[in-house]
């Protein structure tokens, strides 16, 4: 059993439901936090403090049983300590992922940083961007390795400045949460918490009205693989599912110059990778904008997104597509799976 599990039975205690991987989450991020004196956060007396002031929302536990919390501060301390070490981050977002019982159904799988760096290098290869989205941000990964991107590359640029380069929206508010916790750890709280979740919308990006808004000058994703044509146990609720399909048989909406949005979904499956790879091209500049995503390979070869394909082909420059199987286990799943990494 992982640090964070042993955490998370410990949180049980406490919380119920998600409000327990919530709580195992902001201990985490509290301890992180505190061994790191971050700025403007060693003034809180206590893990119960610190908790209650980094959640975003309203927590529901027991904040009145300091032997279970003496037991959470500790885990929460071996968790901040693993951090560290390479691949911490990684492993804290992986047993937090682990522990939902609708991850394969959604296919909700984090970018481990061994590919979000890559992929934050080719975003930035031909110049900074004033924003950058990502339309399923997940808990943060392919942003936060935006930000180290960024200030390695702007290295006096102020934090502030730093994350309003950065957007992000994410169905799932808990693991909206874990992202806006990851990004302000990555600022070394030197931004606020609050600030932080102010860029990372809690919604569903494919039914989200996007043209309220400018288009972004660039986007980096890995959306969900998630196939539309079962409902399983534990996943979104049927109204998010629904509201979802529905949109999918609506083609309207989107940016001139482009075909209606969702109107080369194909045959096959529906299938939410290839909605939010139509969706794309929809959300950046029409001149100049970029696009990173990594996603199945199918994208490359299936009839079923061969409108897809020629849409791209049609409007954008394919500068990049590598394609690789998951051999070195980016992902916990079949190794003989083929994804692969577009720049357009």
């Amino acid at each position: 059993m992982s640090a964070w599990a042993e955490l998370l039975v410990a949180a049980r205690l406490l919380s119920n439901g998600r409000d327990a991987v919530r709580l195992a989450n902001l201990a985490v991020a509290a301890q992180v936090a505190q061994a790191s004196r971050a700025e403007g956060f060693l003034e809180f007396d206590g893990l119960t403090d610190r908790v209650h002031h980094l959640a975003l929302d309203d927590l529901d536990a027991d904040f009145d049983a300091p032997l279970i919390w003496t037991q959470v501060s500790s885990l929460a301390a071996d968790c901040a300590q693993g951090t560290r070490r390479r691949g911490g981050l990684d492993a804290w977002v992986h047993s937090f992922q682990a522990a939902d019982p609708a991850r394969k159904s959604r296919g909700a799988y984090a970018t481990p940083q061994s590919l979000a760096g890559p992929m934050a290098s080719l975003l930035l290869r031909e110049g900074v961007p004033d924003s950058v989205i990502d339309p399923s941000a997940g808990a943060g990964g392919l942003l936060m390795a935006v930000a180290r991107e960024l200030r390695r590359r702007l290295p006096n640029e102020s934090p502030a400045r730093r994350l309003a380069r950065l957007h992000g929206v994410e169905l799932d508010p808990v693991a909206r949460e874990l992202c806006c916790l990851m990004l302000w750890l990555e600022e070394h709280g030197a931004v606020s918490l609050h600030d932080v979740a102010d860029q990372i919308a809690v919604d569903n990006a494919i039914t989200r009205d996007w043209w309220a808004t400018e288009p972004f000058d660039a986007l980096i994703m890995n959306p969900p693989w998630d196939s539309l044509r079962h409902q399983g146990a534990g996943t979104d609720p049927d109204d998010t599912r629904r509201a979802t399909i529905d949109r999918l048989q609506s083609s309207s909406g989107g940016t001139a110059g482009l075909a209606p949005l969702f109107s080369d979904q194909g045959t096959g499956d529906r299938n939410l990778y290839k909605a939010f790879v139509e969706l794309a091209p929809h959300l950046v500049r029409p001149e100049g904008g970029r696009i990173v995503a990594l996603i199945p390979g199918a994208w490359s070869s299936d009839l079923g997104t061969r409108s897809l394909r020629r849409s791209y082909l049609t409007n954008l420059a394919i500068g990049q597509w590598t394609s690789f199987e998951n051999r070195a286990g980016y992902f916990p799943i079949d190794s003989r799976y083929k994804f692969g990494v577009l720049l357009a």
